[in-house]
């Protein structure tokens, strides 16, 4: 494949993923200091970032390597107050093959909340949709936490490399995940069914009630809205519509006391794997909270 850029800016559901900047410099070294003990168990570099100066280097060399298609670090932040928790990044790129390696790490004030998942769900979601076939996670065998994370998200253990670095005057095993395109999108495909059962057909409602219509593009696709005199009031539903090809297949959810959408799926049946889900991020945090399900 050919060599591209990345987004310097990732929006997530409940973080922020942004390409390093200088000033982040004195912060990023306050929390390695912070957590220096915890993070040199398992991570090399934490034991050469000694002050301020360090960290400032760093950074520009990630910077460097970013223009040059290197690599392509990210810190992350929280958006309820912008409050910087960690980094992650993807490394040890191959574009002849499409392969690219992700790592990771988080402030353990930040830990068990799910934001490294929720980081490398969305950088999945770059990788794959702009060609990458194959996505690895490395960690050392004893670092349970860092581990959990590709289990937690459906990657598949390649294999254990026996011996494969030397740490702390001791040789240590490293384990190497993977995902592959194909399994991304086919989890994806999972994820979706999976949200749209648990949410939408099982779960008992008390005060909001939601349904949702199937739809093909030829079949007459604003009868629904015309019964109730909606085009006027969603102009952007009925222009989306009418950009779709006639293979598009459709399930709208709708509220049913305002009849207001609230997002859907949509599924191309010329091309199988071109399957897409939105839900307005005003609903986000009710699916969530209903069903517990994180969209």
């Amino acid at each position: 494949m050919r060599k591209l850029n990345f987004p310097e800016k990732i929006d997530c559901n409940r973080i922020c993923l942004k390409k390093y900047d200088i000033n982040l410099a004195d912060k990023m070294f306050e929390y390695v200091e912070k957590d220096r003990e915890r993070l040199s168990e398992f991570l090399p570099w934490v034991d050469s970032t000694n002050n301020v100066k360090d960290e400032k280097n760093f950074i520009k060399m990630s910077n460097n390597a970013w223009d040059d298609f290197f690599l392509f670090d990210y810190a992350l932040f929280l958006k309820s107050n912008n409050d910087y928790i960690g980094n992650i990044g993807i490394h040890s790129i191959n574009w002849e093959c499409s392969r690219a390696e992700i790592g990771y790490w988080i402030l353990s004030d930040f830990e068990s909340n799910g934001f490294i998942s929720e980081a490398l769900i969305f950088i999945e979601k770059v990788l794959f949709g702009s060609g990458f076939n194959k996505i690895e996670i490395r960690c050392d065998s004893n670092n349970q936490k860092s581990s959990s994370v590709p289990k937690r998200n459906n990657y598949k253990l390649d294999g254990v490399l026996r011996e494969n670095a030397f740490y702390k005057n001791k040789f240590v095993n490293t384990m190497v995940f993977s995902k592959l395109k194909n399994e991304y999108f086919q989890n994806r495909k999972y994820e979706i069914n999976y949200i749209l059962d648990r949410f939408f057909t099982r779960i008992p409602f008390e005060e909001e009630y939601y349904f949702i219509e199937i739809i093909r593009k030829n079949k007459s696709i604003f009868t629904f809205f015309n019964m109730e005199n909606k085009p006027q009031k969603f102009p952007s539903i009925k222009k989306w519509f009418e950009e779709k090809p006639d293979s598009i297949e459709y399930k709208l959810i709708f509220r049913k006391d305002t009849k207001e959408p609230i997002g859907g799926i949509e599924k191309d049946y010329n091309n199988p794997e071109n399957l897409g889900f939105e839900i307005l991020n005003c609903y986000k945090n009710v699916i969530k909270k209903v069903s517990g399900v994180e969209v």
